[in-house]
């Protein structure tokens, strides 16, 4: 079996690299190739830099779409070429069984493939475009546009899927979509074994984009006054640093800004933490969630859909109101709370290990492909 996987419009292995997500990203290939002989080719937009990345995936093969043409600074124009690409690669299609899209941006180039060289296609989108941008309140012309987009990209996937409940749920009210071609497969977790012992007791961990949508400066101000107390550990990059680093010292709390790491680094620290917060306006499926729950972490997450699809409030983590002094009441009363906390940190890795492990993924992926060729 041989898949075609087109990668999100305008990155390529060396941004994946560059962002410290490429080994995450292409594992689930790696090991679908060695249980399953399954060859891949991986279509980046990228140029030659890309293949020196050849060897991580066996029997793979990659095909850097700005290998031999110049890539121009301008998106608006990158956007109009891409739609002379699909006629570009015919040579390199002919032989594959089944063209795959990773995320919405970028689906109509594989579309476009798909229609000419009359491949079965799939789509996986790890979070819903169009839903996001409502929620971050875009021009109605980009919400338009990403609207668009996805009914398309429905219409033309032979398999078309959606990491929760609440995608599909949405997708439902918003296309009435009757199409037996939409599935439910999360993300995965990497499985983890790691004592529970030697935790930072008054250190906080926080995970994401320095952005409005994860709502950091409710965390700072809720633990206003504690800088001598608690530390929070916040690890990720955004325009809203700045606007954070001083929210901090306005409400004298002690912060370390860790930037962006690597998946691997990052996978090594969710283990020295007892507690892990997420206070997010709105999320689609959050991976960072998943390894801090698997990590075994006591995890404090926002109310809203996408968390309680994944956590059982006082069983697999807490679950809070983004309300004033909510959140530092709820810390502060389980803190306090060691049978609680060990309960939490134990249900939560077994309920990660058993509902979002990368070999349920790997299985689940490996049928999706057969039922498509």
């Amino acid at each position: 079996m041989e898949v075609a996987l087109f990668l999100t419009f305008d990155y390529s292995l060396k941004s994946w690299d560059e962002y410290g997500t490429l080994n995450r990203e292409l594992k689930i290939y790696k090991k679908l190739s060695e249980s399953k002989g399954i060859k891949f080719k991986f279509f980046t937009y990228g140029n030659s830099e890309d293949l020196k990345y050849l060897k991580i995936v066996k029997n793979s093969a990659i095909i850097p779409i700005y290998n031999n043409q110049k890539i121009s600074k301008y998106k608006i124009i990158r956007y109009l070429k891409s739609f002379t690409i699909p006629f570009k690669l015919k040579k390199h299609l002919q032989s594959v069984d089944l063209i795959k899209q990773n995320q919405l941006m970028g689906s109509w180039v594989s579309i476009i493939c798909s229609i000419l060289y009359k491949k079965p296609y799939y789509l996986r989108s790890g979070y819903d475009m169009y839903q996001f941008s409502i929620f971050e309140r875009k021009h109605f012309l980009i919400v338009g546009l990403y609207k668009f987009l996805t009914y398309f990209s429905i219409k033309f996937s032979n398999l078309y899927s959606v990491t929760s409940n609440k995608d599909l749920d949405f997708l439902n009210a918003k296309f009435s979509i009757s199409k037996k071609n939409i599935v439910i497969r999360p993300n995965w977790v990497q499985r983890v074994n790691i004592p529970n012992k030697d935790r930072f007791e008054n250190r906080i961990l926080c995970v994401g984009r320095l952005c409005y949508q994860k709502n950091f400066e409710y965390i700072i101000k809720e633990f206003k006054n504690t800088e001598n107390i608690l530390t929070l550990d916040l690890v990720g990059s955004g325009e809203e640093k700045t606007k954070l680093k001083e929210s901090a010292k306005a409400n004298h709390v002690s912060v370390n800004f860790l930037d962006q790491m690597s998946h691997g680094a990052l996978m090594s620290l969710y283990p020295k933490y007892k507690f892990y917060i997420t206070s997010s306006l709105f999320e689609g499926h959050p991976k960072s969630l998943l390894e801090a729950l698997a990590s075994g972490c006591v995890v404090f997450a926002s109310d809203i859909i996408s968390h309680r699809e994944i956590i059982e409030d006082n069983e697999t983590g807490i679950i809070f109101q983004l309300k004033e002094n909510t959140l530092s009441e709820v810390f502060l009363k389980v803190k306090e709370n060691d049978s609680l906390i060990n309960k939490i940190s134990k249900n939560s890795e077994r309920s990660m290990n058993d509902n979002y492990s990368l070999e349920k993924l790997i299985k689940q992926t490996y049928n999706d492909y057969k039922s498509l060729i």
